[in-house]
Protein backbone atom coordinates (compact mmCIF):
# COMPACT_ATOMS: atom_id res chain seq x y z
CA UNK A 1 0.00 0.00 0.00
CA UNK A 2 1.19 3.50 -0.75
CA UNK A 3 2.03 5.48 2.42
CA UNK A 4 -0.15 8.32 1.06
CA UNK A 5 -3.22 6.09 1.34
CA UNK A 6 -2.29 5.19 4.91
CA UNK A 7 -1.82 8.87 5.81
CA UNK A 8 -5.27 9.67 4.36
CA UNK A 9 -6.81 6.77 6.29
CA UNK A 10 -5.20 8.10 9.49
CA UNK A 11 -6.90 11.46 8.79
CA UNK A 12 -10.25 9.67 8.63
CA UNK A 13 -9.54 7.96 11.98
CA UNK A 14 -8.53 11.31 13.46
CA UNK A 15 -11.82 12.83 12.23
CA UNK A 16 -13.79 9.99 13.87
CA UNK A 17 -12.03 10.60 17.17
CA UNK A 18 -12.62 14.36 16.89
CA UNK A 19 -16.33 13.72 16.37
CA UNK A 20 -16.33 11.61 19.55
CA UNK A 21 -14.68 14.49 21.45
CA UNK A 22 -17.38 16.88 20.21
CA UNK A 23 -19.98 14.46 21.55
CA UNK A 24 -18.23 14.53 24.94
CA UNK A 25 -18.43 18.34 25.00
CA UNK A 26 -22.14 18.18 24.13
CA UNK A 27 -22.76 15.60 26.86
CA UNK A 28 -20.98 17.62 29.56
CA UNK A 29 -22.79 20.83 28.63
CA UNK A 30 -26.22 19.18 28.44
CA UNK A 31 -25.77 17.23 31.67
CA UNK A 32 -24.84 20.43 33.47
CA UNK A 33 -28.41 21.63 32.85
CA UNK A 34 -30.13 18.26 32.97
CA UNK A 35 -28.29 15.48 34.86
CA UNK A 36 -30.66 12.93 33.33
CA UNK A 37 -29.73 13.93 29.78
CA UNK A 38 -28.86 10.68 27.95
CA UNK A 39 -25.30 10.76 26.61
CA UNK A 40 -24.86 11.10 22.87
CA UNK A 41 -22.13 9.12 21.13
CA UNK A 42 -21.03 8.98 17.52
CA UNK A 43 -22.13 5.36 17.50
CA UNK A 44 -25.64 6.35 18.54
CA UNK A 45 -26.09 9.26 16.11
CA UNK A 46 -24.83 7.42 13.05
CA UNK A 47 -25.93 4.19 11.53
CA UNK A 48 -23.81 1.59 13.35
CA UNK A 49 -23.25 -0.22 10.05
CA UNK A 50 -21.82 3.01 8.61
CA UNK A 51 -19.26 3.27 11.42
CA UNK A 52 -18.46 -0.43 11.04
CA UNK A 53 -18.00 0.02 7.29
CA UNK A 54 -15.64 2.96 7.79
CA UNK A 55 -13.57 1.05 10.35
CA UNK A 56 -13.49 -2.00 8.08
CA UNK A 57 -12.27 0.14 5.18
CA UNK A 58 -9.54 1.65 7.38
CA UNK A 59 -8.47 -1.81 8.53
CA UNK A 60 -8.11 -2.85 4.89
CA UNK A 61 -5.88 0.14 4.19
CA UNK A 62 -3.85 -0.35 7.37
CA UNK A 63 -3.20 -3.99 6.44
CA UNK A 64 -3.85 -5.61 9.80
CA UNK A 65 -7.00 -7.55 10.63
CA UNK A 66 -9.36 -5.50 12.82
CA UNK A 67 -6.67 -2.95 13.79
CA UNK A 68 -8.92 0.07 13.19
CA UNK A 69 -11.72 -1.50 15.20
CA UNK A 70 -9.33 -2.41 18.03
CA UNK A 71 -7.84 1.10 18.10
CA UNK A 72 -11.18 2.92 17.92
CA UNK A 73 -13.20 0.79 20.32
CA UNK A 74 -10.55 -0.42 22.77
CA UNK A 75 -6.89 0.61 22.65
CA UNK A 76 -7.23 4.38 22.76
CA UNK A 77 -9.74 4.09 25.61
CA UNK A 78 -7.60 1.80 27.79
CA UNK A 79 -5.71 3.26 30.71
CA UNK A 80 -2.19 3.52 29.35
CA UNK A 81 -3.42 2.50 25.89
CA UNK A 82 -3.33 -0.79 24.10
CA UNK A 83 -0.47 -2.41 22.26
CA UNK A 84 0.39 -4.87 19.55
CA UNK A 85 3.26 -7.32 19.82
CA UNK A 86 4.74 -8.74 16.63
CA UNK A 87 6.02 -12.30 16.27
CA UNK A 88 9.53 -10.82 16.47
CA UNK A 89 8.72 -9.66 20.00
CA UNK A 90 8.68 -5.97 19.08
CA UNK A 91 5.80 -4.17 20.81
CA UNK A 92 4.02 -1.10 19.50
CA UNK A 93 1.98 1.01 21.91
CA UNK A 94 -1.46 2.05 20.61
CA UNK A 95 -2.80 5.03 22.52
CA UNK A 96 -2.64 7.89 20.02
CA UNK A 97 -2.99 8.45 16.29
CA UNK A 98 0.81 8.87 16.22
CA UNK A 99 1.17 5.39 17.76
CA UNK A 100 -1.23 3.91 15.22
CA UNK A 101 0.69 5.69 12.44
CA UNK A 102 4.03 4.25 13.60
CA UNK A 103 2.58 0.76 13.72
CA UNK A 104 0.79 0.73 10.37
CA UNK A 105 3.71 2.39 8.54
CA UNK A 106 6.02 -0.24 10.06
CA UNK A 107 3.69 -2.98 8.81
CA UNK A 108 3.51 -1.40 5.39
CA UNK A 109 7.30 -1.16 5.14
CA UNK A 110 7.69 -4.75 6.37
CA UNK A 111 5.17 -5.94 3.79
CA UNK A 112 6.91 -4.16 0.90
CA UNK A 113 4.76 -1.02 0.74
CA UNK A 114 5.92 2.34 -0.52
Amino acid sequence: MDDKHIENALKVMKALLAADKRCEVLNKAAQKYDPDFPPVYLKSISDDSLLSSILSMLTGIFGEEEIAEYFYHEAQNMKGGGSVTLESGKTFPLKTIADLRNYVLHLNKTNGGK
